[in-house]
């Protein structure tokens, strides 16, 4: 790292002046003045030095002895923007704030809360905010200190020490911090686990196909869920263009979805199984039709389904294969192949039913 270019900086109060230097070399020095505490002062249009002046050389010199720059972000806090908060809290209460009305207090849990937006927001909406018991927590000890001084009450350390139970947690987690690229789903996880009967957890994530991951597939189909795509762009003044969508998980006991269940009497591994076998007949050019009886080519069959399940899900259908699906799906295509297939549902789709009741 050359660090030449500061040899002539001085500091006078907290005043500071940077000897001249070309336009790229202070575009290339912007991290090291950041770690250093020097900003612009757009209205004095001078540096300024928001530490110490001891600081500032303490940092110097070690820079000089060749350390590194720490992290620019090592939590990977990108503030919820006010739409966003909003909308989560708006959530929120469309689910739980009848809980008010029957004097019933609600505990609220923001993980890795940052500064606070949706506690505050979800605050904001609530018709008796007296009736929320508000928890944040944060390891970063700058922001915990502004939550405290917001009133409520923090944990500082991290959220997957958390053992806690919540009826509501709202989050905005990091999506990838150093040592868990998928950090967004860790948090996402534990969230899940903590939130009790008939609660919500309401989280910001990247947009990425939910049920297509090994792990959160089983997780949300045992439960009801809803994903709401947020515009392009909503994390722009937080200095991110990830796309992002908000996960609505109602903790209720789905796990009948995975259950065996029938159609006219015929077995079937569970309701996803039978939703993908419906969804292939009553399509006319579907995998049943177009596939080879002679070939009999798994895998052709198999990506075949794959491309319906996956269709399915776009429709924020529930629907989750697992290899032993494929396999009793194959099964039943051997089983009919070269033979007139079953007469297909009066329907193009039928809903989601209850284990052991014949679809009508």
């Amino acid at each position: 790292m050359n660090l030449s270019a500061l040899a002539g900086m001085t500091v006078q109060g907290q005043d500071v002046t940077l000897p001249q230097m070309p336009p790229k070399t202070y575009a290339g020095l912007k991290d090291v003045l950041a770690y250093l505490g020097v900003t612009w002062d757009k209205r004095r249009k001078v540096h300024r030095l928001t530490g110490s002046e001891v600081d500032l050389r303490r940092k110097l010199a070690h820079l000089n002895a060749g350390g590194r720059l720490p992290p620019r972000n090592p939590l990977a806090f990108f503030p919820t923007p006010p739409e966003v908060a909003q909308q989560v809290a708006e959530l929120a209460h469309e689910a739980l704030g009848y809980r008010a009305h029957l004097g019933r207090r609600v505990t609220v849990l923001e993980p890795s809360a940052g500064e606070g937006a949706l506690l505050q927001a979800v605050e904001r909406v609530w018709d008796d905010p007296a009736h929320l018991d508000l928890h944040a927590w944060e390891l970063d000890p700058g922001r915990a200190a502004i939550l405290h001084v917001l009133g409520y009450r923090v944990t500082r350390a991290d959220f997957l020490s958390c053992a806690t139970p919540a009826d509501l947690i709202v989050m905005n987690p990091p999506f990838s911090v150093p040592g868990d690229a998928l950090a967004w789903r860790t948090h996402l996880i534990h969230a899940v686990g903590l939130c009790r009967e008939g609660g919500s957890v309401i989280a910001v994530l990247p947009a990425v196909p939910l049920l297509e991951d090994r792990l959160l597939a089983p997780l949300l189909l045992d439960r009801e869920y809803e994903v709401l795509p947020l515009p392009d762009g909503s994390f722009k003044s937080s200095g991110t263009l990830c796309k992002t969508v908000i996960l609505h998980v109602t903790q209720t006991d789905q796990s009948w979805r995975r259950q065996p269940t029938t159609w006219h009497d015929d077995p079937f591994p569970n309701t996803s199984t039978l939703q993908v076998f419906l969804t292939a007949y009553t399509f006319g050019d579907s995998v049943w039709n177009t596939l080879d009886p002679g070939e009999r080519s798994r895998s052709r069959f198999e990506r075949g389904l794959q491309a319906i399940a996956l269709d399915l899900q776009r429709q924020h259908l529930p629907v989750w294969l697992e290899d032993v699906d494929m396999a009793f799906l194959y099964a039943r295509w051997l089983t009919f192949s070269g033979a007139a297939p079953p007469p297909a549902p009066a329907r193009p789709l039928l809903p989601l039913f209850e284990p052991g009741v014949p679809a009508p």
